[in-house]
């Protein structure tokens, strides 16, 4: 048990008991603190619930706990799942926001949204019920008595704590936390694992030229000679090979924007004993390049110093030529120790020792790799002789190179310092924090979301407090697809100490604090609103990705008036059967019916209010007009300056959609009743948008019209040739030039509605 253990949770600390302190009343637990039991007598008593003293582990590729039903009536009224802290012990785990449950009379699940929707099997006396959470795919799983039976909702960034909901007095129920468990965890847990690994094994990644990377390397440690033998050799050949061939080479491989890295300060914590300086790999843009050739010269004299034991000209060197270099890390410290051994080598024993005293912060001793280090170098003094060979091949000669290398990457990270902080925070997400920084490059502040590093020990998946999903991964691999003035570009994308930095530029604000403040747009301003957005989707769409996430908090200004369509972690690319040519990188949207392969997706994605009618439907192969149904609700909410359609929940929504589109009939929407979550409506007579939105042209209502079509098919597309051809755009008055929409907007204190839109999203 305890190696299973190990193996799901390392060091992590998980529960392993009930909360005997803080439980319902009608709740007993049992001496053993993993078994409880529903002690109330009327049939009307209210539920009781108990969570773990403890929540589970989040830095982990999985979580799963195992409940036996000891004993339940028909049907079994239990409810097993996950809770947040402040969960009412006296609710079932599913009714409330945050929790999630599996109910044992029908199988039925909920998501904290109190709806019960259809899941698995029911579960009885006798049975033992798995509660899960699988961290990579950010969901919950259960399974019952030892068979996996799927996946629901998206997971509660919240403290999750495993909770059993009892209803009936003969109820009793015992929790198995440290296995070994029915179902087969291990197989699962490998089984996400190889999933995550062949995603990223099938992420394409061009050729690089390995002259290329030869030639990188020896710039980036600074070995000039070599360096200039390597270009003279490569050169030569490719005039020889060009001259006699008369081959014709290979077109140069498409630009994707510069990745480039932040090489961090050396490692504290060394794992061997010879100190040896690693840095990561890298990948640095064509400017980093240009200062690395710069500082060639100089950091190749500065390696020569070091290899020859010059250590206090090395030391005058670097404050002349990198003054703002780091004289407290790792490896400023060792060359520090290295002139004091080149002292102690040469005879100069108490010189060395007065010079290290003066130089040397040993406050920095509190930490245990600068501790360690002093110790190794001190031990010198434990030898009679240090004129033997094996005393100066250790202390000199053999450490010279190291440090050399060490040196060389702590003044390439102060040369490759471009984003210097501010000291602004602008927002966190689930995962990462995003800051203010100025890019010394261009002058101009950027946004920087830091988000905490995978590692890896072993077969076992090690994330930060806040971990890298792969919506993350899948944001930062289509923004480098994607160029275009209305998509949010991506600046750079660095990793130091452990985090990965992705650079973007720096908003002025999204469009609902526009829509939200107390400016009123005029015509022209609409206009060149919707412009900018039917744009950035129409070079969105044409790439073959849809968004799935469209909203005006995912839709930003400059302070030059660009909108940008930002937020790709939801985004997916739309896959196409073999008819497309493999040449066509590009299709029409119009024609996209006839070479899609449906494939399955969620139909969970998207703001509720800002959701198509296909996936409150329950539609799991849709494509690119699920978008421009999100960018229709945008569109009436620029107009109106409040929101169209604002259901609390999906049966909500649907029918404030149907009373202002219709309800979905053999006319209108003829695939409508073949979608799995299809409920019928009690037909009404629309009140149709002219009627909701009141004042508007015939133009603008026509757009919107074709924009909000019920049946996807009949929806526009952003096309050049339908939206962005429409009269809307073409007549009087047209639209103003982006620098004169109002980006420098005052936000009004939040509405009613405001709040409601707020906790609604928050569900």
């Amino acid at each position: 048990m305890a190696t299973l253990m190990n193996l799901l949770y390392g060091d992590l600390e998980y529960p392993t008991r009930l909360n005997v302190r803080s439980h319902q009343n009608y709740v007993k637990v049992r001496n053993d603190k993993v078994s409880a039991e529903f002690i109330g007598k009327g049939r009307y008593c209210d539920p009781g619930a108990i969570q773990t003293e403890t929540p589970v582990p989040k830095d982990c590729v999985l979580y799963y706990f195992e409940v036996e039903i000891v004993n339940s009536a028909k049907p079994s009224k239990i409810v097993l799942g996950f809770s947040n802290r402040n969960a009412r012990l006296n609710r079932n785990p599913g009714t409330e926001q945050g929790s999630v449950g599996y109910k044992g009379e029908n199988g039925n699940y909920s998501n904290g949204n109190a709806r019960w929707e259809a899941y698995g099997s029911p579960y009885e006396k006798g049975d033992v019920i798995g509660c899960g959470i699988n961290y990579v795919n950010q969901c919950y799983f259960f399974t019952r008595n030892g068979i996996f039976q799927g996946q629901t909702g998206q997971l509660h960034h919240c403290d999750n704590f495993p909770t059993v909901g009892l209803s009936q007095h003969v109820d009793t129920v015992k929790c198995n936390f440290e296995g070994p468990f029915i179902f087969d965890i291990r197989r699962e847990y490998r089984r996400i694992l190889a999933a995550e690994r062949r995603e990223i094994n099938n992420q394409h990644i061009g050729n690089v030229n390995l002259d290329d990377i030869i030639q990188l390397y020896l710039l980036h440690r600074g070995y000039k000679k070599t360096m200039e033998s390597f270009k003279r050799e490569r050169d030569c050949s490719t005039k020889v090979h060009t001259t006699s061939d008369n081959t014709v080479g290979l077109p140069p491989p498409e630009k994707k924007p510069a990745i480039d890295m932040d090489i961090a300060q050396q490692q504290e914590l060394e794992q061997d004993n010879s100190q040896t300086a690693w840095s990561p790999q890298f990948y640095i843009t064509d400017e980093v390049i240009q200062r690395m050739e710069y500082t060639l010269p100089v950091r190749h004299q500065l390696h020569q110093l070091i290899i020859q034991g010059h250590i206090l000209e090395a030391i005058y060197l670097i404050d002349k030529s990198f003054p703002g270099v780091n004289k407290s890390s790792f490896s400023y410290c060792r060359l520090l120790h290295q002139q004091f051994l080149e002292m102690v080598l040469r005879g100069k024993v108490l010189e060395a020792v007065t010079w290290l005293r003066e130089s040397y912060n040993f406050n920095l001793n509190n930490k245990q790799p600068y501790k360690r280090l002093l110790e190794e170098t001190t031990s010198i003094l434990c030898h009679r002789d240090h004129t033997l060979h094996s005393v100066r091949e250790k202390y000199g000669e053999g450490r010279r190179l190291s440090v050399a290398s060490a040196i060389n990457d702590l003044v390439n990270a102060d040369l490759l310092k471009r984003f210097q902080p501010l000291g602004k925070h602008l927002g966190e997400g689930t995962y990462g924090t995003v800051s203010m920084y100025l890019d010394t490059l261009t002058g101009r502040n950027v946004a920087i979301k830091k988000v905490k590093n995978i590692e890896w020990k072993g077969e076992r998946q090690v994330v930060g407090m806040v971990g890298i999903h792969f919506t993350t991964l899948r944001e930062l691999k289509i923004m480098r697809e994607l160029h275009h003035p209305n998509l949010m570009d991506l600046v750079a994308v660095y990793v130091s100490q452990g985090f990965i930095n992705i650079v973007m530029e720096l908003m002025a604000g999204d469009l609902k604090k526009v829509i939200d403040s107390k400016i009123r747009l005029n015509v022209s301003q609409q206009k060149c609103i919707m412009w900018q957005l039917l744009k950035g989707l129409e070079e969105l769409h044409s790439c073959n990705f849809v968004h799935r996430d469209l909203s005006p908090a995912n839709v930003f200004i400059t302070d030059g008036g660009v909108l940008k369509i930002a937020d790709f972690g939801l985004a997916r690319k739309c896959v196409y059967s073999p008819m497309v040519p493999p040449t066509s990188k590009r299709i029409n949207p119009v024609d996209l019916d006839k070479y899609c392969i449906r494939e399955k997706m969620t139909y969970r994605v998207v703001t509720l209010w800002y959701r198509s009618p296909e996936l409150l439907l329950g539609a799991e192969s849709y494509h690119f007009a699920c978008d421009m149904w999100s960018a229709g609700c945008i569109f009436a909410e620029v107009l109106d300056q409040k929101p169209l359609f604002t259901g609390t929940n999906e049966i909500d929504q649907l029918g404030r959609i149907y009373k202002v589109m219709g309800t979905p009939s053999d006319t209108n929407w003829p695939n409508a009743k073949k979608l799995k979550l299809y409920t019928p409506f009690t037909v009404e007579t629309p009140k149709g948008l002219g009627t909701v939105i009141k004042g508007r042209s015939t133009e603008e209502i026509d757009l919107l019209q074709k924009m909000l079509s019920l049946d996807p098919k009949e929806r526009i597309t952003a096309k050049e040739v339908n939206a962005l051809s429409h009269e809307y755009f073409t007549k009087p008055p047209l639209m103003c030039k982006p620098e004169q929409l109002p980006f420098d907007f005052v936000v009004a204190k939040k509405s009613a509605t405001k709040v409601k839109e707020e906790n609604i999203k928050a569900a």
